[in-house]
């Protein structure tokens, strides 16, 4: 029952638009650039919304590394030169 009451109405929506004539309507030019404003607001909330789903993925998976940097071992660290060395040990306070 609920089948063909479901094909009925898709049914009639497809006619409803198939054999729906063209409108004959005025845009106002401010209307255009309301709709590319919406179309600009959408991309940068899309764009917002996976970088802070990527940080919090990041995070999550990192759990107090730094992602994508190698950790320095203390081999690396006497190797540097002596006034890098010097700066990573004790940074000036001034």
């Amino acid at each position: 029952m609920s089948e063909s009451i479901t094909n009925g109405v898709a049914l009639a929506l497809f006619l409803y638009f198939i054999t729906a004539q063209a409108a004959s309507a005025y845009v106002d030019p401010s209307t255009g650039s309301y709709f590319v404003q919406i179309l600009v607001a959408g991309l940068v909330t899309i764009g917002f919304t996976f970088k802070t789903a990527w940080r919090h993925l990041k995070a999550a998976c990192c759990k107090g590394k730094v992602c994508g940097e190698p950790q320095q071992t203390e081999e690396a660290a006497n190797s540097l030169p002596q006034h890098v060395a010097n700066e990573q040990q004790s940074p000036d306070a001034g």
